[in-house]
């Protein structure tokens, strides 16, 4: 049977026994403090002791506890009793629990029983509570421990306080010193790459605001790009290409090693995290006229050099951002800039790397303290504030690009979104059929798409790809698993992919290539921008040169002057056969067809 002590109105607590009695004696002794199922009645006033952590209360009358029998079918509960909360507070354990060995007192020793330490008889938790009879008495202890354990709670909180605030101000400490060392450069290491002339002692000192990354600009793809380990790589291109940044006669840049992690196959974890470190370690580059140094300081410089115009201000103004946390957010980014201005501040006052005249004349931790015609801010990295060409950016290009993407359109395989290894594995070996061969190379190769999930007879297209083609693959062999024998492979094999994938040929020019290979805006892309697109520009190149041939044979046969105009007129010509099908080709492919109609075509518009 089940009892529930206290009412609806108050806490509760269900007791199983075998009738009322069995269930009041076991609530009497299980229930330290009974006093919180006293129905709401008899209760005067409460008032919470924050160090006991309950309510003690005040009573009118003789406060009783009801019970009630639970209702197997989950009706509603039958009142069969109550009981005095004075009789579950005033009681003697010894009168309700059994005689047990296991909850008398341990015996007192003898010294044979105490020289071995094996007999040594364990106290239980039992034990230990038996030695309290009185439930009044257990109450007390039980109060006393807990104003004990409250008094030693708020002596561990001012303990936690004092030392946040000991804490706080040794970091202060810290910030000083490691600003002292900043400025007096005494981790600093200084690599002169170029010497020569220095410019002109009046030139102003000119601080570009972008962060730039070596890898990016240098754009070497092998191997994902330089890092730590080939920076002097860097040192030879940067020389030969200073005018493109440092184009200002006595100038200073910030430079990243990588901003994108490398992967280093055979080390572990935590080589790989410090190479990691080592890769987004800051250098400043440093031009003093023909005098080219490479400077790292014990900084890290995170976006920018110097901060935009409004970046304080939005942080300000942010009313959805708590005060405290705006101040926060301010005085890290604050911070943030200070260091590496400090680092600068420290190698113009103490180095001749720019020259003497800034000396004592310049301070840029101040507002006012660095005068137009003495240092020129170039904010680089505030393209709110740039004229822009009117061309989207590489992303928004290619995400046009592929949307083109069609049954018919000549494709390549463009590393971007995802990234396969060359044979694939187990998890996507469903790409390629039969036999998994080698997947289509990243740039080599035009392909036509021969299905979609749009056309119903690419309803097979499986794990939510989009597109197949057929190519053959560069392992003309294979091992034909069903006799066990390698096979020369006559027919091509398929591969299914996502338009992400991909480049649509027919719809991105030359210009458009140029442009965006030599567009610093989009270099952090250029690890797979840089191999497609110069793959894509000498297939171009190559297919135009072929058309040139072409054309210029159409003009002798139509006996036209090729000249500008008649070219144009031409090549327009050539175009249309080439894409006015639904399977877009190139004149290799039925080239005495394409003469004959593409001949007719001008001389129908003549």
């Amino acid at each position: 049977m089940k009892f529930s002590f206290g009412s609806s109105y108050s806490d509760s607590v269900t007791v199983e026994a075998k009738n009322l009695d069995h269930a009041i004696r076991i609530f009497k002794v299980s229930e330290l403090f009974p006093e919180k199922y006293v129905d709401q009645k008899f209760i005067k006033s409460s008032d919470y002791d924050h160090d006991l952590r309950r309510y003690i209360n005040t009573y009118k009358g003789d406060p009783l506890i009801y019970i009630f029998e639970v209702s197997p079918d989950k009706k509603r509960d039958k009142k069969v009793g109550s009981v005095r909360l004075k009789d579950c507070i005033d009681i003697d354990f010894r009168d309700y629990l059994p005689s047990s060995n296991l909850l008398e007192a341990p015996k007192e020793l003898t010294q044979e029983e105490t020289e071995d330490t094996t007999k040594l008889p364990i106290v239980t938790s039992a034990q230990a509570l038996v030695q309290v009879n009185s439930k009044l008495v257990l109450r007390e202890k039980h109060d006393a421990i807990a104003k004990k354990k409250a008094e030693l709670e708020a002596m561990v909180s001012e303990m936690n306080k004092a030392m946040a605030a000991l804490n706080e101000e040794i970091d202060k400490k810290k910030k000083v010193v490691y600003i002292i060392e900043t400025y007096l450069g005494l981790q600093e290491e200084v690599v002169q790459i170029a010497s020569g002339k220095p410019s002109d002692p009046d030139t102003p000192l000119t601080l570009f605001q972008q962060k730039l990354y070596m890898d990016e600009e240098v754009g070497i793809y092998d191997d994902d790009g330089i890092d730590f380990s080939n920076i002097d790589e860097f040192d030879t291109w940067i020389v030969k290409n200073i005018d493109k940044f440092a184009y200002k006669q006595k100038s200073i840049i910030a430079w990243q090693v990588r901003r994108s992690k490398k992967s280093y196959e055979g080390s572990d974890a935590i080589t790989s995290a410090q190479y990691s470190t080592w890769n987004k370690q800051t250098y400043f580059l440093i031009r003093n006229g023909e005098n080219i140094y490479r400077i790292w300081s014990n900084v890290y410089i995170s976006d920018r050099l110097f901060p935009k115009q409004l970046e304080y201000s939005s942080i300000i103004l942010d009313k959805d951002t708590p005060n405290d946390w705006r101040k926060k957010d301010l005085l890290k980014l604050h911070e943030s800039y200070l260091y590496g201005l400090i680092a600068i501040q420290g190698i113009i006052e103490r180095t001749d790397i720019l020259g003497t005249n800034l000396k004592g004349k310049v301070n840029l931790t101040k507002p006012d303290g660095a005068p137009d015609h003495l240092v020129k801010f170039i904010r680089d990295d505030e393209p709110e504030f740039w004229l822009g060409d009117g061309r989207p950016r590489w992303r928004e290009f290619l995400k046009k690009n592929q949307e083109t993407v069609t049954v018919g359109s000549r494709i390549c395989r463009a590393t971007t979104k995802r990234f396969f290894k060359i044979n694939g594995n187990d998890n996507d070996g469903w790409r390629a059929e039969p036999f998994r061969p080698a997947y289509p190379p990243s740039f080599g190769d035009v392909l036509n798409v021969i299905a979609s999930k749009e056309d119903p007879r690419g309803n097979y297209l499986s794990h939510g790809s989009e597109f197949k083609v057929l190519y053959m693959p560069e392992n003309e062999d294979y091992w034909d698993r069903r006799t066990w024998e390698c096979r020369k492979r006559k027919r091509r094999v398929s591969w299914l992919f996502y338009s992400d994938e991909v480049l649509n040929v027919d719809e991105i020019t030359l210009e458009d290539i140029d442009y965006y290979l030599h567009s610093r805006l989009d270099r952090k892309d250029y690890l797979h921008l840089i191999p497609t697109l110069t793959w894509l520009r000498k297939f171009k190149i190559d297919e135009e040169a072929l058309e040139e041939e072409f054309c210029k044979m159409i003009a002798s046969t139509l006996k036209m002057d090729y000249n500008e105009t008649n070219r144009k007129k031409i090549r327009k010509a050539v175009s249309w056969w080439k894409l006015k099908n639904k399977w877009k080709r190139a004149l290799t492919k039925e080239e005495s067809t394409a003469f004959r109609m593409i001949t007719n075509k001008l001389k129908a518009k003549e």
